[in-house]
């Protein structure tokens, strides 16, 4: 279903949106961007927050493709 899997692991708790919305820092919107690149040309790319969120999404992606 997926050419492949893309993760961008963050710290667990780790907000990557400021209160106005907008995200935190350039860098993290430019890796939003990367990850919506990834996931128009057919992968599952998104971000994950601490060991037990990377976890689950592995998880679910060898679940989902085999």
């Amino acid at each position: 279903r997926y050419y492949g899997l893309m993760i961008e692991i963050k710290k667990k708790g780790e907000k990557i949106f400021a209160k106005d919305g907008n995200f935190k820092t350039e860098h993290i919107r430019q890796q939003s961007i990367a990850l919506g690149h990834l996931c128009d040309i057919g992968y599952e790319a998104l971000f994950a927050f601490g060991f037990d969120d990377a976890k689950r999404i592995i998880d679910n992606y060898f679940n989902i493709s085999v």
